[in-house]
């Protein structure tokens, strides 16, 4: 009696007790284009590879042997490489692209929806491209100004406006008769960066109480560049 007593509680465990059990989520993969790409974990080890399968392209995911880490502006396994990760992913608080600051201005993050939350999903530029935060996305040859510190502070030219200092989260207007113009601060993970040159689509004008784009008839422009 007792034997089978045994043998239907390890029946229930292997079989019955995990069902309801919270899994914990894996993170999104998502292919770009073909090449490899970190998953941040907080370890540098692991990350996926797209592969072309002739209809699509499908992540491969795989991990570094026991004295290398990922190195992502190589796209590869690396023993000379540094982590730079942490155990805490970046903070997604809207759908976009948003960089990296780890001194290479080659990785960046976009938040995508899963259908119940926003994600970070990592990846990198590829060779001869920058990350470009105004932009939003990777461009061929251009200069990086990050660092490796977080002690000296560098800045990226924009090209006809100009930004304050970012101190918290939050969307701000920049000089604009039109009231369109606006710049976006976000924390990183390291510090409050800036993206500049956004602009309210269509006929929507930058209303600066709600931080939002609204319709003209619900914020009246002055119409005064101060």
């Amino acid at each position: 009696m007792t034997r089978h007593f045994i043998l239907f509680a390890l029946w229930c465990l292997l079989f019955l007790c995990p069902i309801g059990i919270v899994e914990a989520q894996a993170p999104l993969l998502i292919c770009p284009y073909a090449g490899a790409f970190e998953i941040y974990d907080g370890t540098c080890k692991n990350y996926y590879i797209c592969v072309d399968d002739g209809v699509t392209l499908v992540p491969v995911t795989f991990t570094c042997a026991a004295t290398t880490v990922f190195d992502p502006a190589l796209g590869k396994c690396s023993a000379g490489a540094t982590c730079r990760q942490t155990t805490t992913p970046p903070t997604c608080t809207e759908i976009g692209a948003f960089e990296i600051y780890d001194g290479t201005c080659k990785n960046y993050y976009i938040c995508v929806n899963n259908g119940a939350t926003l994600m970070p999903v990592i990846l990198s530029c590829a060779a001869g491209a920058m990350f470009n935060p105004a932009l939003g996305s990777c461009e061929p040859g251009r200069i990086c100004w990050q660092t490796t510190t977080t002690t000296t502070t560098t800045t990226t030219p924009t090209p006809t406006t100009t930004a304050a200092p970012c101190v918290r989260y939050g969307r701000f207007p920049l000089p604009d008769v039109n009231c369109k113009m606006y710049y976006l601060c976000y924390w990183d993970g390291l510090r409050y960066t800036i993206m500049s040159n956004l602009s309210c689509p269509n006929t929507l004008v930058f209303e600066p109480v709600s931080e939002k784009c609204v319709p003209p008839e619900r914020y009246l422009c002055p119409g005064v560049v101060g």
